[in-house]
């Protein structure tokens, strides 16, 4: 339906941008690397409007984005990480290809002199969207990795935590998981990174 709205080459973006998320976890960019995505307001006969929305703003609840009706999104861009950048996801799950329990994605990127010039970090699963861990990212940027950094940035997510209880946990247990999976990914990244046997 919303095809017919669009110029040939905009509905094969389209349908292309479809494809690229599908094959991709989003919760595992958001908020950590950033992404930007770019918004068409569709009238028919007339040129589409367009906007474009960081990650922050695209995500606004339990699948649901900023996407309005009559709109589409038809492009999603990725930023290039530079140099010395690595991240990583922990996912708690119940079976291969589950709905997370808990989740956290990190990015980190060193200096030269083997500080963390910046990190991103989000927690999923323990909220109604991915949560920006904004606290254990100020206390990363500037630091050089040690364990007790380690487990006080992650001491930030759990207590960012808001989870509901379900069947896969309870929401004291799910703040724990989101703690304990932010200190895997966080020694994960760095790991990548040739910081190994923090101190």
């Amino acid at each position: 339906m919303f095809l017919s709205f669009l110029s040939a080459g905009d509905g094969q973006r389209a349908l292309q941008a479809f494809e690229n998320l599908a094959r991709h976890d989003i919760s595992r960019w958001a908020l950590t690397g950033g992404f930007a995505t770019e918004i068409h307001h569709l009238r028919r006969g007339r040129r589409p409007l367009m906007r474009s929305l960081n990650d922050i703003d695209f995500i606004v609840d339990s699948f649901a984005t900023a996407v309005a009706d009559g709109e589409m999104a038809l492009d999603v861009r990725f930023p290039i990480p530079g140099e010395r950048t690595a991240g990583a996801y922990a996912k708690m799950e119940r079976k291969v290809g589950d709905f997370a329990t808990a989740s956290s994605a990190v990015q980190l990127t060193l200096a030269a002199d083997g500080t963390i010039a910046s990190a991103g970090i989000a927690i999923g699963a323990v909220g109604a969207t991915a949560l920006r861990v904004a606290e254990a990212e100020r206390l990363l940027t500037g630091a050089h990795p040690t364990r007790e950094l380690v487990r006080a940035a992650a001491d930030e997510a759990r207590k960012l935590a808001d989870p509901s209880p379900d069947t896969r946990g309870s929401a004291e247990f799910k703040k724990d998981m989101a703690g304990v999976l932010t200190a895997r990914a966080l020694e994960k990244a760095l790991t990548r990174l040739g910081v190994g046997g923090l101190a």
